[in-house]
Formats: structure tokens, sequence, C-alpha cells
């Protein structure tokens, strides 16, 4: 098949969790025998169109960063690109990254007749409703999802709270998963052990983009206990976001030894850091407004990637999470206190025997079923079904 794949609120390549999935999907796509179309964002010194093996990337150029106007500048750029790919590469299927006022790529796909799979990464309604304080604008954005989602033969969701208002025959409920041939169990680097003084079973790794729902401060404050406690345990903190500058500032103001933030890391290096760890975290904050309504309803790549590697995780206990990380089986679940983090932590530092097993497991189900050639496979059966 040709596959039009709109993700015009992503750029390829990127350091962010969206734009690996695009890229992922889209591999296991070409695996699975199909051209990929991609249409995505435009970043500096990005090309406007790139071509590797059957999948072909074209990029919307941005004008406008915020607002509408961002709205009107992705609609003037991707409705004639979407009819001339629907016309001109005769597409047989539209899988389209669900974003706020997008969905276009579906609706006209479906006009000219071919199926279409809308993908929802987070509750749209949900997250309207919370950004736009119940306003004329979130219900704006609440009509025109559910104008566009009737276009779709099939919606996929991570979390339940997305299927609100949806046919429940058009919904199929997936996770994600990580590419096992770049993830994978390996040595560690003595690069990397040898620049951060790392001790086997006493390092902690983060992989995150430092949001405001990502639980950094109580990393922070059981790194502080940890550091009395075992001064040999450290945690290497990958990432950036809008949290950055006041984790830094919280490092500095506790003279913290034991914690260092590695800033952006390459994908190609990131495998790297996780088997120079022992452990893996992914803890969220349970107050976020969103994941008090909706409880956690991503499915996290790091998780996923962290599991390819055969690292036990500690994660925090909701929503997605609690089915990814069996406590005791996959890692450890915590209610995300510091005291929890660190009696997690040394458990399984001080456990070599767990940490193998728990390792073990997590790599069979990465192979098994949390893959995105499994997960693909899976979906394209789906629409093949509804169609």
């Amino acid at each position: 098949m040709k596959i039009l794949y709109s993700a015009i609120d992503v750029s390829i390549p990127a350091f962010h969790g969206g734009s690996t999935h695009v890229q992922e999907s889209a591999e296991a796509l070409e695996q699975l025998g199909h051209k990929v179309f991609i249409v995505s964002l435009k970043k500096k010194n990005q090309s406007f169109f790139e071509k590797k093996g059957n999948i072909s990337i074209y990029r919307l150029p941005v004008f406008f960063e915020h607002g509408f106007l961002r709205v009107l500048n992705f609609w003037l750029f991707s409705i004639p690109l979407f009819v001339y790919l629907l016309a001109f590469r005769v597409i047989d299927l539209v899988y389209e990254r669900n974003r706020i006022f997008g969905n276009w790529a579906i609706v006209l796909g479906k006009i000219l007749g071919k199926k279409c799979i809308l993908e929802m990464n987070e509750p749209v309604v949900q997250v309207a409703e919370h950004e736009f304080k119940y306003s004329l604008l979130s219900a704006l954005v609440k009509q025109w999802f559910y104008f566009t989602a009737r276009f779709a033969d099939l919606v996929t969701i991570t979390h339940k709270c997305m299927a609100l208002g949806l046919p429940r025959e058009k919904i199929i409920k997936i996770h994600y998963g990580a590419n096992p041939e770049k993830f994978y169990p390996a040595k560690r680097s003595n690069a990397i052990v040898k620049k951060f003084s790392l001790k086997r079973g006493k390092t902690v790794f983060y992989s995150g983009s430092f949001r405001k729902w990502h639980a950094l401060r109580e990393i922070i404050e059981a790194a502080e206990i940890l550091e009395r406690k075992d001064p040999a345990i450290k945690f290497l903190l990958a990432g950036k976001g809008e949290m950055f500058g006041e984790i830094k500032k919280m490092l500095n103001e506790k003279g913290l030894r034991n914690v260092f933030l590695l800033g952006f890391v390459p994908a190609k290096k990131m495998n790297a850091f996780i088997n120079s760890s022992d452990i893996c975290i992914a803890l969220f904050d349970k107050k976020y407004a969103l994941f008090r309504e909706c409880s956690y309803f991503y499915s996290p790549l790091k998780v996923h990637e962290y599991k390819a590697c055969g690292k036990p995780v500690i994660a925090t206990n909701m929503g997605n999470l609690k089915k990814l990380v069996r406590n005791g089986k996959n890692g450890l679940l915590v209610n995300n206190s510091p005291k929890e983090i660190v009696a997690g932590i040394l458990k399984l530092s001080r456990n070599t025997a767990l940490r193998k097993k728990i390792g073990k497991r997590n790599r069979m189900e990465i192979l098994q079923e949390y893959n995105w050639l499994a997960v693909t496979k899976k979906v394209l059966k789906r629409v093949e079904r509804n169609g």
C-alpha cells in the first residue's frame, strides 16, 4: 500500500518522543512492504523534502509559532499538499496524528474514498477544556474533533478516557513499544562509566522532556536522601524542557554531587546510556490536573525503551503505567514520595539477581508484544476488518 502519514505537529528527526513514534511507525510500515509519505513540521536547517528507501518526508514551513495564526499556517500549507499526495500518489491509506484543529488528511482522504486511521496520543477534548478553561475556544476544539473523527475508519487510543463520545466499533486501544534492534541489552560504555565514575548496581537513569507533569522535584529529593545513605549511587538525567532551569537551580542550592544533567541525548546514544545504568525511572506527577481527571493516559516510549534494554523500571503507581510496570515483575511501582523512591532504588541496587530476573522478562515482553512491528500489524489488521 501507499500510506499518507500526517504528523504536522512534530519534526523528523528530532529529540521529541512524538518524532521517535512517527519514525518508528513509518519504518515498521516500510518493513511490512508499504510506501510511506510523511507530512511533518520543518525545523531550521531541515530540507523541505527527504527520501530514504520507501519513506518520503515532506516538511511544512512555519511562519507563526503560536495561536490561531499557527493553525492557519498549517491549513495553508498542509491542505494543498494533502490534495496533491492523495490525487497524484494514489494513496491507499491515510494515517493521521490527531492535533487541535487538525485532521484534514482524514477528512480529505475519506472524501476521496480512502481508508483512514486517526491516531490519538492524548485525550484532546479534556486537554482543550484544561488548557482553555471551558471557554468558547475549548467548545470549538471539541466540536471540530468530533466532526473530523467521524471520517476515520479506525481511531487508535492508549487510554479509555480518549474513547469519550466515539463509536465503540471504531476504537482500538493499544500500547506503543520500542525498536528491539535499536534498544537492546549491551555492555556498559567505558566512556560513560569513566566520565561519571559509575559503579555497577548504583546508577539510576531518567529520560524525558522535563515537563511540569514529570515528578522531577521528587527525584531530586530522593537523590538528596541517597547522597547521605549511599554516595556511590548516581543519577543521570537526560532531556530538556520547561523545568530544566528550575531543576538545575534546585541541584545547585542543595549542592548535590550525585546528579548529572545530560541535556539532550541523541537517539543513537540513548542505548549506551540506558545500558550503562542499572535502574531506570519513569515518574509522573499524580497532582497534575489531567492525570487527576483521566489518570495516566500515555504509552510512554521511555518505559518501552528501558524494558527493551533489559532494565528494571521504577514507575508511578497509576494509569497505564500499572500495566506496563507490574510491581515486582517489570520493576517497582511507587506513589512518588521521596522515601518510597529511595526504598525502591536501594532494593534493586542491592539485589543483582532480582535486576537480572526482571531484565530478562522485560526484554522478552518487548520482543513479543511491545514493539513497533507488532503494534503496526495489529492496527492494520483492525482497519482492514473495519473497512
